[in-house]
């Protein structure tokens, strides 16, 4: 397949495969009958990421969006882990130890409460994709629309930590605010 996005045009694989046994539509009146073939997507390679993530996000935490981003045709269970693993790896870029003072491993859950000290609501964020991840180690423990929210947070941390588009409005704000109108200068 090719992307239609005019700014794009990225070719990608898909594969997936196509059930026989389908809905049919039956027109009696003119002797016709229909099938309509329902494909379900299994794969795709390069996989679309279904989040804008800001330039600076470090690249292992790119890459295991990325990963996440693949493994959602597959399993919303492994994507779902995926996305936990995205939280720890953000944790460690934002130096919140992997382990204790006397060398223990510290549970995700432990490093989300040391990082909500200094950053409130970014770590309730962050809780929320571990308690997906959680549910994500059980058969059935995730829909799609539950690994859609939990893409949805990461891109709000994401943005909020490396992104610029927060900043730039703030700027424009304090600008608008300060001529008490439309600011000449807004950056």
């Amino acid at each position: 397949m090719e992307c239609n996005n005019g700014n794009c045009g990225d070719l990608v694989a898909v594969s997936g495969n196509s059930p026989v046994d389908v809905w049919e539509e039956q027109d009696w009146d003119h002797h016709q009958q229909h099938v309509s073939h329902l494909y379900a997507v299994k794969s795709i390679y390069p996989a679309p990421i279904p989040i804008k993530l800001p330039e600076a996000v470090p690249d292992n935490i790119k890459e295991a969006v990325s990963m996440a981003a693949a493994l959602m045709w597959a399993s919303n269970e492994a994507a779902g882990n995926q996305l936990r693993q995205v939280v720890e790896l953000f944790l460690t870029e934002m130096g919140i130890p992997v382990k204790s003072a006397k060398g223990n491993f510290l549970p995700p859950h432990s490093r989300i409460e040391e990082f909500k000290k200094g950053d409130p609501e970014n770590g309730e964020a962050l809780l929320a994709v571990k308690w997906l991840g959680n549910s994500s180690s059980h058969p059935g423990g995730l829909t799609r629309d539950d690994l859609l929210n939990g893409f949805d947070i990461i891109e709000f941390v994401l943005e909020n930590k490396y992104g610029v588009a927060k900043a730039q409005l703030k700027a424009i704000i304090a600008a608008i605010n300060a001529a008490k109108g439309p600011a000449k200068a807004a950056p």
